[in-house]
């Protein structure tokens, strides 16, 4: 599996993204928030990937670009140690939190400590997983 941020990675309907919303677990951070469930279906890519930077927190299109192209940067360079937490195919939603503009180096710290946190490595299947 290479570096690259594929189509594949991105792709989401909106039920799916819908259900994210509503019964994925959340993890929180200083700047950011991931949300994510494990899937049932076998996908072809461990991981679906979908980057939110809401208008109300960044006002500019560009700010919210700049902030967008940081994550998904940090994502690709550090793919590979990442697909190797998750157990199952898993869905994330990374949303940006902040009203002001990320430094690359904080944010891929912050990003990386977020994804290696505990409440990944549960392998317990619940019932809000596959709903």
């Amino acid at each position: 599996m290479g570096i690259l941020f594929s189509k594949e990675e991105r792709k989401f309907s909106k039920n799916s993204i819908d259900d994210l919303y509503k019964y994925g677990q959340r993890v929180y951070g200083e700047s950011l928030i991931i949300i994510w469930r494990y899937t049932e279906t076998d996908a072809m890519m461990p991981v679906q990937l979908l980057i939110s930077v809401p208008k109300k927190k960044l006002k500019k299109a560009v700010n919210r670009n700049y902030t967008k192209r940081i994550i998904r940067e940090v994502y690709r360079l550090n793919k590979s140690h990442l697909i190797n937490l998750f157990q199952r195919p898993i869905e994330v939603i990374i949303k940006y939190n902040k009203t002001s503009l990320p430094e690359f180096n904080k944010l891929e710290t912050e990003l990386l400590h977020l994804l290696n946190h505990d409440s990944f490595k549960n392998t317990e299947i619940s019932k809000t997983d596959f709903n």
